[in-house]
């Protein structure tokens, strides 16, 4: 996992770190993004409500 291998990255720079924080930013919004794309798959199909405020 990228986010596990973070706090091995070696930077030798100011922009080095900004990358790093920007990855791990990236990796979250994504991770985000997976668990409401499972909540949804979880939702039963009446529950349409919940569905819609899921995708938005």
């Amino acid at each position: 996992s990228i986010l596990l291998s973070v706090p091995l990255f070696v930077v030798e720079s100011r922009q080095d770190i900004l990358e790093s924080q920007q990855l791990i930013e990236t990796c979250k919004e994504y991770i985000v993004g997976l668990q409401i794309s499972m909540a949804k798959k979880d939702l039963a199909k009446d529950d349409e409500k919940r569905s819609c405020e899921l995708t938005a």
